[in-house]
């Protein structure tokens, strides 16, 4: 509570078949990356998670409280301060990485409610990221309410570079929401090859806006089958080359 999850500075390797569950709660970390608490913050370019066959993260956004075990073996029951503040789940700084390389792995993200402060669920800065082999990457909210995520329920830039490649999944899809976009995509290189998938749905919301990308920024598609569903904004839209 009221901390991230996880600060990573150095390299973490998932071994085949580990998973790794995240629940962040609260909005008043000691450190603050991208505003609130995260699930995971990649912090400097030594941050390098790498999975390997079939490892998982998942991370769960939400106002659940949480049960453990106490020192003395007895159950403990945590119910967040603030139940209505949800927490974000990532942050990556500049030239940090995500490789997942490994086979049928995948790294989840599920948010239920309205993120605190309309804070972006991924906030990516610099990032490489590498999506294959049939692993994925998906963020996927449900019940939004009153969240209206100006700078994308996605957002990623300062020259990130995300490859989803041969049989790769990258997916972003929400329930309507009242606003703002679903992926806001700045300043990016964003390289698709043979994927598995590649799907952005915002519910069909004709509120909110697919995809922001300013107007000298592509996405570089090769033998792609794409998938959006919702409104598209008209001004600096992305172009699929």
């Amino acid at each position: 509570y009221n901390s991230n999850v996880l600060e990573l500075a150095g390299n973490l390797t998932l071994d085949e078949g580990a998973t790794m569950e995240l629940h962040p709660h609260g909005i008043a970390p000691e450190n603050s990356y991208g505003g609130g608490c995260r699930g995971i913050a990649l912090i400097n370019a030594n941050a390098i998670i790498n999975f390997s066959d079939n490892s998982n993260i998942n991370i769960n956004c939400d106002n659940s409280p949480l049960t453990g075990p106490g020192p003395d073996g007895s159950i403990i029951n945590m119910t967040p301060s603030n139940p209505d503040l949800i927490s974000a789940a990532l942050y990556a700084s500049a030239n940090s990485q995500i490789q997942m390389n490994g086979k049928n792995s995948n790294f989840n993200i599920n948010v239920t409610g309205a993120v605190y402060n309309n804070n972006s669920v991924a906030y990516i800065q610099g990032m490489t990221q590498n999506i294959s082999n049939s692993s994925t990457f998906s963020v996927n909210l449900k019940n939004p309410g009153a969240y209206n995520p100006i700078y994308g329920v996605v957002y990623i830039g300062n020259s990130s570079n995300i490859n989803v490649n041969e049989n790769g999944e990258f997916e972003v899809k929400t329930d309507p929401l009242i606003g703002g976009y679903l992926m806001f995509m700045p300043q990016v290189s964003f390289n698709i090859t043979r994927p598995k998938s590649f799907l952005l749905d915002n519910g069909g919301s004709s509120n909110s806006k697919i995809l922001f990308m300013n107007n000298d920024q592509y996405i570089n598609a090769q033998d792609i089958i794409a998938s959006a569903n919702g409104y598209s904004y008209e001004w600096k839209t992305s172009n699929i080359v």
